[in-house]
């Protein structure tokens, strides 16, 4: 991934250097601490009745699983 914030930038490179200390990378399906604190953000500012995130890789895996949802919650036609 590419930032625009400078080349070798102190803040940007202590950032990834305590990422890197404390999570590398993950898959998808997988909980961690930081996957977690981001739900909890995304739930306390979402509308009353949400009570789940769900995260993906990408957009194509983001349009698949919002099918899947859909089908699941209207049923099969």
């Amino acid at each position: 991934m590419n930032v625009n914030l400078g080349y070798q930038h102190p803040k940007v490179l202590a950032a990834m250097k305590a990422q890197l200390e404390s999570l590398v990378t993950i898959a998808p399906a997988t909980a961690n601490l930081a996957r977690g604190e981001a739900a909890k953000r995304i739930i306390d500012l979402a509308p009353e009745g949400f009570s789940k995130v769900f995260f993906t890789n990408a957009g194509a895996d983001a349009n698949e699983n919002a099918i899947r949802m859909a089908r699941l919650y209207t049923g099969p036609r």
